[in-house]
């Protein structure tokens, strides 16, 4: 009787659980613009939306996200503390800066925190986050995969940015009981963005430069090198960074359709066979060989159908790696490189889209 009522509340429980549904957004103010040594005197804004859900009694999580920056001090510059010395930096550098990661956490009720990542970021808006319409969204939203932790690792305990190195979770059944009682939808959120600031860092070395010229011995061979092209050994080296970053990430992508058939062919000798035998064989390899074709009609034209979806599909993606790759590739080239340089060799391996070609190859049983 006992095991019966166990089972029982098991079976309810995951009833309960199945096809759960929650969404939330919020807009987390006042967020610092930094990165390591360097700081700009401007508030950054981040606008969430979350959604988490069950699917067959398992927790799916998701979110995406815009960075807004607004202009808070008056005139054409910013002001940037860097190596603690202050610096007034123009506004279209400050607007060179980019978006490494940004993540969030929803408050949960009891003082429970939900984490998301908010994958691959896009642009970032300049102005208020309220003045976008919801039409306007699309083009800064992040770009995310759903993911599915395990129950005793979706619902923190203590704030994920606690700067403390071990996280403490709800156990399995908690976390499942919070789903069941309803997650608060009006939850307010905390959040962090990390910055790549090397384009104002670039900036102020170059403007440190400058002013060098008139204090070291030997100003004219510094003025020299600082204004030398970017070696086209080290561009080289970029170039190839950057298209083994495509190769590494892209997997398939979908642009034509080609039916190829794996098929083996036997013979053989019908030894004894009468007449009526191999007509009827013949008639059996021909109505087989219909079907075949058959088969192999309606799968291709199955796949061409879906082609454009595919397509768009991977579209998507691609304009994912490329954020991932630009990320990357600033951040660790761009005190060395000018930044328009590197923009150039982005530019360049994503426009041509050969690096991301591949042929759609459809399979069907048995061929």
């Amino acid at each position: 009787m006992y095991k019966k009522l166990i089972l029982l509340i098991m079976i309810l429980g995951c009833g309960l659980l199945y096809g759960q549904e929650y969404k939330g957004h919020d807009t987390i103010k006042s967020i610092v613009i930094e990165d390591g040594d360097t700081k700009v005197h401007e508030t950054a804004s981040l606008y969430i939306e979350w959604s988490a859900s069950t699917l067959m009694g398992e927790p799916v999580l998701n979110a995406r996200g815009i960075v807004g920056i607004t202009f808070n001090s008056p005139g054409t510059t910013s002001s940037v503390v860097y190596k603690e010395k202050l610096y007034k930096v123009p506004k279209e550098i400050i607007k060179k800066i980019l978006v490494v990661s940004a993540s969030a956490a929803a408050i949960l009720d009891y003082e429970r925190y939900m984490y998301f990542d908010l994958g691959s970021m896009g642009d970032i808006y300049w102005g208020h986050l309220f003045n976008l319409s919801k039409e306007q969204r699309g083009k800064y939203f992040s770009f995310n995969v759903p993911g599915s932790p395990q129950w005793d690792k979706t619902v923190y305990k203590t704030s994920p940015y606690g700067g403390i190195k071990k996280h403490y979770y709800l156990s399995e059944s908690d976390a499942k009981q919070i789903f069941i009682a309803g997650l608060n939808e009006d939850s307010s959120c905390i959040g962090r963005i990390e910055f790549n600031l090397n384009p104002i860092k670039s900036w102020i070395q170059n403007k440190d430069k400058k002013k060098s010229l008139f204090t070291k011995e030997d100003p004219f061979k510094k003025f020299d090198k600082m204004n030398s092209e970017d070696p086209k050994e080290d561009l080289k080296k970029i170039d190839g960074e950057i298209i083994k970053f495509i190769s590494d990430r892209c997997g398939d992508y979908y642009t034509m359709v080609e039916v190829k058939g794996r098929g083996l062919t036997l013979t053989a000798e019908y030894i004894g066979e009468t007449g009526a035998q191999r007509k009827k064989r013949e008639q059996r390899s021909k109505e087989y060989e219909r079907k075949r074709e058959e088969r192999v009609r309606r799968v291709k034209k199955a796949a061409i159908n879906d082609l454009p979806r595919l397509q768009s599909r991977w579209e998507e993606k691609r304009k994912n790696i490329k954020g991932e790759c630009t990320n990357y590739i600033i951040k660790k080239y761009g005190l060395e490189i000018s930044v328009e340089k590197l923009q150039e060799l982005l530019e360049k391996n994503f426009t041509d889209l050969g690096r991301f070609e591949a042929i759609y190859y459809i399979s069907y049983d048995g061929y």
